[in-house]
């Protein structure tokens, strides 16, 4: 163990001489670049340059699919591909009988690439540059088609137009990019360095995650109520609330998000008393509506929905105002 004094450096900032063996040993001059990092326990970690881009070898995993239904096997691949296996090899016996859906799942996949296939194995690699990508402009693609798979689906409650096929290509979409966050989160905790390297740190990481998560409910939402919504016929007043709330939900949660954008913690705050009087509105509705009628079972089944979402977008508001609040604390 070595030891250094602080030297005041200007008026704010302090100094200390770093160990010339260490120095040399990572071949570091006056004038190189080193990544420093806290790591949770009051502690700094320095990390070369050099080494922060040395390229990694492959994470490889191998998938037995024999006698897996698809189900099963799609959970496994996404497991393997948010827990970083750059190289994904999977083993099924009757796989010329299963290589087309198999080739399905890889698609879910964003950049996985099938590298070799053989009668009984497929081979894929990941060609993503984690290193290149940036984690708020994912959470803005997630939220922008997110925004419009809501816009969608008012006009479906609307007009009554079936928007579940698209909607659920959409889905598919926020699903990939929910994948990738999901990656470079578990990258992030594991390797505190990664985080800096894509200019973020772990708890904004972690908070990033949440966000993804939630907008991909918002999303699951969505679509299901676009199911729910196949070949029904809604009553005039029926239509009317439908629509009403969910227009005042789209409006929310446009607030909300800009809240998350711009770190406005009073106006994510706000969002509280509006989303006690939604569900307060939707549970009204719960009591007022006929229960007996298979439609009307259905029409419940999506004000439940509505109530989901309503709680979703809450969860973004309340991030925003504890960073906030924890900022204030520093």
């Amino acid at each position: 163990m070595d030891f250094r004094k602080l030297i005041k450096f200007g008026s704010n900032s302090h100094v200390i001489s770093l160990p010339r063996p260490w120095l040399s040993k990572n071949k570091l001059e006056k004038g190189a670049v080193v990544y420093f990092h806290e790591n949770g326990n009051n502690e700094l970690i320095l990390t070369p340059v050099a080494e922060s881009k040395a390229k990694k070898e492959d994470k490889e995993v191998v998938i037995d699919a024999n006698g897996k239904n698809i189900e099963i096997l799609r959970r496994e691949l996404i497991s393997a591909y948010m827990n970083g296996y750059n190289v994904i090899k999977i083993v099924d016996k009757n796989l010329k009988d299963r290589a087309i859906e198999i080739r399905n799942e890889l698609q879910n996949l964003m950049a996985l690439e099938v590298m070799e296939q053989t009668q009984t194995s497929i081979t894929t690699r990941d060609l993503l540059n984690l290193e290149d990508l940036d984690v708020s402009v994912l959470i803005r693609r997630m939220d922008t088609i997110a925004r419009t798979m809501v816009a969608d689906l008012k006009e479906s409650i609307d007009n009554g137009s079936d928007q579940f096929a698209n909607l659920r290509h959409r889905d598919q979409d926020i699903n990939r990019i929910f994948y990738v966050i999901k990656r470079l989160t578990n990258l992030g905790i594991s390797d505190p360095n990664f985080a800096s390297q894509i200019k973020t740190t772990t708890k904004g990481l972690f908070n990033s995650w949440i966000v993804a998560s939630i907008l991909e409910s918002v999303a699951d939402e969505v679509k299901r109520i676009s199911e729910l919504l196949i070949n029904i016929k809604l009553k005039n007043n029926t239509k009317k609330f439908l629509f009403e709330t969910f227009s005042e939900l789209e409006t929310n949660y446009l607030s909300v998000m800009r809240a998350y954008y711009t770190k406005d913690a009073p106006l994510a705050l706000a969002y509280s008393d509006k989303r006690k009087d939604l569900l307060k509105k939707c549970n009204n509705f719960f009591v007022e509506v006929n229960r007996y009628s298979e439609t009307n079972l259905r029409v419940l089944a999506i004000n439940e929905r509505f109530k989901s979402i309503i709680e979703l977008a809450n969860g973004i508001s309340r991030i925003v105002y504890d960073d906030r609040t924890e900022e204030k604390n520093l």
